[in-house]
C-alpha cells in the first residue's frame, strides 16, 4: 500500500512520541492540526492505524515476508566487501557477524513477495559464487517476531534507504 511522504513522517514521529497528540504532530510535520486529523484519519481509513495509539499493522505497508538467512563466508578475505555490499541493501533490516569460531553472517531481511527473496539468493549466489554458501533459511510471519525490532520493522518497511545495523556477536 503506498503512502504520501507526509504520511510516512507522521508515522517516523509517531513512533518517536508514542501516543498522538495533534499539536506536537502539527508543530514537527510543519502542517495545522486539521491536516493532522485528516492524516490520522487516512491511515485508519487503510487500516494502518489501530487504536489512536502507535499499533501499525506492517503487513498493510508492503512488507509480508520476514527471513533469517544466516550464511558462511568460506574466504574471509572477501568478508569486508561482503559486508558493505550487502548493507546497501534494502531488504537487509539487520545484519549480525558472529567472529567464532568460523565466519558467519546472519541478515535480517524483509521482503513484499516470496519472489524477492529468490531474487536476493540468486543476486548473492551470482555476486559471491565459491566465497559464500547458505547455512539456512528461516521464512518468519511479521507478527512472530517479539522482540524490540517493531519500530525497526516499521521504518525500514517506509524508509527509501536501507534500515542496517551491524552487530557482533561471539559463538
Amino acid at each position: 500500500m503506498a503512502l504520501t511522504k507526509t504520511e510516512k513522517r507522521f508515522i517516523k514521529i509517531l513512533l518517536e512520541l508514542k501516543d498522538i497528540n495533534f499539536s506536537v504532530l502539527a508543530q514537527k510535520l510543519k502542517i495545522t492540526k486539521q491536516a493532522v486529523s485528516k492524516i490520522k484519519k487516512r491511515l485508519e481509513q487503510k487500516q494502518i492505524l489501530k487504536n489512536y495509539s502507535v499499533n501499525i499493522d506492517v503487513n498493510k505497508i508492503s512488507i509480508t515476508i520476514y527471513a533469517m538467512i544466516e550464511l558462511n563466508i568460506m574466504d574471509s578475505t572477501h568478508l569486508s566487501d561482503f559486508i558493505e555490499s550487502v548493507k546497501k541493501k534494502k531488504e537487509v533490516i539487520k545484519l549480525m557477524e558472529s567472529a567464532l569460531p568460523d565466519t558467519r553472517v546472519i541478515m535480517m531481511c524483509g521482503f513484499k513477495e516470496l519472489k524477492d527473496i529468490d531474487s536476493l539468493i540468486f543476486s548473492l549466489k551470482n555476486n559471491y559464487n565459491g566465497t559464500i554458501s547458505f547455512s539456512s533459511i528461516q521464512l518468519i510471519h511479521p507478527e512472530k517476531i517479539h522482540k524490540d525490532t517493531y519500530n525497526d520493522l516499521v521504518l525500514h518497511s517506509i524508509s527509501e534507504k536501507p534500515l542496517i545495523q551491524k552487530v557482533m556477536m561471539e559463538a
